[in-house]
């Protein structure tokens, strides 16, 4: 039985996604696939239970039988790593938990893809950190072959590759660079891959940036302000690409708004101009700021053009800095995101090397 442990040294590099594309490619190949989150450092409650969206997802779409507590078997809110650093409660029990969850997922399954914490820091305090996983994944007879998944930005972040193969050492397989602006994938694909297969590290893939992928969602960007969606509530789940701020005459709004496509447009809510012209292109949902409501007619071009009113209590330039926080930081549950990155990692991956290093065959 193979053991795939995927991490990142930092937030929102890709990993769930990393995580989902190779266990949906591994079962079409024909492998049974499991999956496991050994340890959440950031579990929120949901009816007084630890709660992880991402272990519900993977079960849900890999279609796994275990229960949840299974697959995601040490979860700590803030209040119970405040109470251990309290000595209010105690971390023993949780290593052996974790080990008797492993054992469970392992068994009859081709491989198993362990899903790494948000970085390579976490994970101490219950001694449970990434090398601690990859011992216990050893001694139950089963070694964790690391694959790193690392956002770059420029030529600095060749540190975390770097920091990750220090802290991991010849456990880690290789890396996936991810979400590579277009103006550096060159540069990527020749001298980092040369720089990192010299040093040691395993290329598997390099990924460009894709706007679909730094998508969020009207529903996310709705709570994210606090906002009140006036119309087409329905429309929570769509993805907006690209943000839009509607500042100018309404005899510029038309050429500007019709740039960019699957958009968020941010104006006054007393822009009955700019919001008009906004609905005449491709706009997923209209952000109105400073409370004030839009006229009625708005509103009904919105209802049948399918676009979101939102009603947003800041004003636009608060509204358009909390806006902006959220692309490059959404969830990754959309149909339309794992489709994308599916073919991405379909066209770019190194499958076949990959296979080969877990001993599963070509």
């Amino acid at each position: 039985m193979a053991t795939l442990y995927v991490l990142s040294t930092e937030t929102y590099s890709g990993k769930t996604a990393v995580c989902v594309s190779l266990g949906l490619r591994m079962r079409a190949d024909g492998y049974d696939v499991g999956y496991m989150k050994p340890v959440n450092m950031g579990a929120i409650l949901q009816a007084g239970q630890p709660y992880d969206e991402d272990v519900v997802f993977m079960k849900d779409v890999l279609e796994l039988p275990e229960p949840l507590e299974t697959l995601a078997p040490v979860q700590l809110t803030a209040q119970r790593i405040e109470a251990l650093l309290k000595g209010e409660t105690q971390s023993a029990g949780f290593v052996e938990r974790l080990t008797n969850a492993f054992r469970t997922v392992s068994d009859g399954h081709d491989a198993v893809i362990l899903e790494g914490a948000s970085n390579l820091r976490e994970g101490y305090i219950v001694d449970l950190a990434p090398p601690d996983l990859a011992r216990i994944a050893r001694d139950a007879g089963n070694d964790a072959l690391g694959l790193a998944v690392i956002r770059y930005d420029d030529a600095r972040s060749v540190d975390h590759f770097l920091a990750a193969q220090k802290r991991l050492g010849n456990t880690l397989l290789g890396v996936v660079v991810n979400n590579v602006p277009a103006v550096h994938m060159d540069f990527c694909e020749t001298v980092l891959r040369d720089y990192l297969e010299h040093k040691g590290i395993g290329v598997f893939a390099v990924l460009p940036r894709q706007r679909i992928l730094q998508a969020t969602t009207v529903g996310e960007l709705a709570d994210g302000l606090g906002a009140e969606i006036l119309v087409r509530a329905d429309l929570r789940d769509e993805l907006v690409e690209n943000l839009m701020v509607g500042a100018m005459g309404v005899d510029q709004a038309l050429r500007y708004f019709r740039r960019r496509a699957n958009k968020a447009v941010i104006t006054g809510g007393d822009r009955a101009d700019i919001q008009s012209a906004a609905l005449e292109t491709s706009t997923k949902c209209l952000i109105l700021t400073g409370n004030m409501e839009p006229a009625g007619v708005i509103l009904s071009r919105a209802e049948e053009a399918g676009v979101a009113v939102m009603l947003a209590p800041q004003d636009t330039l608060a509204a358009i800095e909390i806006a902006e926080s959220y692309f490059g930081r959404s969830r990754f549950q959309q149909r339309a995101k794992i489709d994308a990155f599916r073919q991405l990692m379909d066209q770019r991956f190194d499958f076949a090397r990959l296979y080969q290093a877990l001993g599963l065959g070509s």
